[in-house]
């Protein structure tokens, strides 16, 4: 063979591992990133799901707020906690 046509043929096979490598990076990649689409979207859907649960809680504690306090105008609070009928301690 003549020294051209082995500096062709190293070249040709150079070029071509390299060409073969880096397409299989590039799949690897495509794939990775196409698998982290599923786990993205289970994040965002939670994500939505406790934000929707957090505005609710809010919601509902503002109810018990308000609930509260018309409560309160119709019967004060006395602070004191009342359990149940007082039993005599002297017997």
């Amino acid at each position: 063979m003549s020294r051209a046509s082995k500096i062709t043929l190293f070249t040709s096979i150079v070029a071509t591992t390299i060409t073969v490598a880096w397409v299989h990076k590039v799949q690897e990649e495509e794939k990775q990133a196409l698998h982290q689409g599923p786990i993205k979207d289970a994040k965002r859907m939670e994500e939505k799901r406790l934000k929707k649960k957090l505005l609710v809680n809010q919601q509902e504690h503002e109810y018990q707020q308000e609930l509260r306090k018309k409560f309160e105008q119709i019967q004060p609070l006395s602070g004191k906690t009342v359990t149940g009928p007082e039993e005599d301690s002297e017997k």
